[in-house]
């Protein structure tokens, strides 16, 4: 990670990592560079080096999607989280680079997805991205990105549904459980006294 060159009579100390800037000063003695570049070492590695990365260590909203989507979403039973990734992979963000989405621009698009989705089906797509920042930060190593869903003004949510079984329904209900599981209907009982 840090390399000492000498550079006519004087040490250079360079440290090059992946999502921060190559960082690089000149000192007079071999020991000055040795000290610094261990000192850096250690601050980066334990993360309290925040440096504003530059704009080709920082993936692209679509591939970060695409990253998240395999090592997260495959994995879990339900497709749906799948689905509202790929919405963001179509979305008008998808080519910014994950720090340049910023929180305005998020709650523009709130605001407009209110319009034409429940407000459970606008939070839910948020709190996907939300996830995907989460994991960015927290285990690829992106550690000063801050997710933008935080600072918005979330459309409240819904009012929870109840329903009874109409008149009738139970019987039908049972009967197709029967035919489809002998071991539904008990089951179904059970839920329903529950």
């Amino acid at each position: 990670m840090a390399s000492i060159t000498k550079v006519g009579k004087s040490f250079r100390a360079q440290i090059r990592r992946t999502g921060i800037k190559s960082i690089a000063r000149t000192f007079a003695t071999r020991r000055e560079a040795e000290m610094f570049a261990s000192g850096l070492e250690h601050d980066v590695l334990t993360g309290k080096y925040l440096s504003s990365p530059t704009d080709d260590f920082m993936p692209r909203l679509s591939d970060a999607l695409l990253r998240y989507d395999v090592e997260v979403s495959s994995k879990k039973p339900s497709r749906t989280e799948s689905c509202d990734l790929r919405g963001w992979g179509r979305s008008d963000f998808a080519d910014l680079r994950l720090n340049h989405i910023t929180s305005e621009m998020l709650q523009t698009w709130a605001d407009s997805a209110s319009e034409v989705y429940a407000a459970d089906t606008v939070r839910k797509k948020l709190f996907t991205l939300s996830g995907m920042y989460s994991r960015a930060a927290k285990r690829w190593g992106y550690r000063h990105l801050v997710s933008p869903i935080r600072n918005l003004e979330l459309p409240s949510p819904g009012k929870g549904r109840t329903r009874r079984l109409q008149y009738g329904e139970y019987r039908r209900l049972m009967r197709a459980a029967e035919e489809l599981r002998p071991m539904l209907p008990p089951m179904l009982r059970l839920s329903m006294y529950t």
